[in-house]
């Protein structure tokens, strides 16, 4: 009969194998035996790994989580510091421009003054051959009694052409005050 079941003894040793690993496993489940105990006697290094470990694990996720609060508290004044920047550089920008604008009127009206000291025929004859906006800005910081009698010694279509001129920029300097 061997020779038609030549493996049936590995068979039954596998059966009974099967059947006292499901006896022990039903003992354990049913309390009659500790298996975690036993186990735990067999394999004392291993247990002390395993709660190593889930300690180890626990505090680098507490440290991550640490970490992630510090990281969005640093984003936050990241960002403060970059707004405080923006707005200082504003600032600057605007003390620059009103220095500018304020160094340019002072300088107009020093010129102002220069040619309010000429005769008006002579202040005339140098202030045609400017710019425009330039010679607006000269007659515009000076005694308008001064700039009068220099606009009047000027050519009629060039005094038309500044008087346009400042007539506007008192309109924009209207407007922006």
């Amino acid at each position: 009969m061997e020779r038609f079941f030549p493996a049936s003894g590995k068979v039954i040793a596998i059966c009974l194998l099967v059947i006292l690993l499901g006896g022990i496993a039903a003992a354990s489940t049913t309390g009659w035996i500790d298996l975690k105990g036993l186990i735990a006697k067999v394999l004392p290094e291993q247990q002390e790994k395993g709660e190593q470990g889930e300690e180890k694990a626990k505090s680098l996720a507490e440290e991550n989580e640490r970490l992630k609060e510090r990281l969005k508290q640093l984003e936050q004044q990241l960002q403060k510091e970059r707004e405080l920047r923006m707005s200082l550089e504003e600032r600057i920008n605007s003390a620059e421009t009103g220095s500018e604008q304020e160094a340019k009127t002072t300088g107009y009206r020093a010129l102002g003054e220069y040619y309010s000291g000429m005769k008006p025929t002579a202040a005339a004859a140098i202030l045609e051959r400017l710019d425009l906006a330039v010679v607006a800005e000269i007659l515009q910081g000076m005694d308008e009694e001064e700039a009068g009698k220099i606009l009047a010694a000027m050519e009629p279509e060039r005094a038309a052409q500044l008087t346009e001129v400042m007539a506007e920029g008192a309109a924009l300097e209207g407007e922006i005050q």
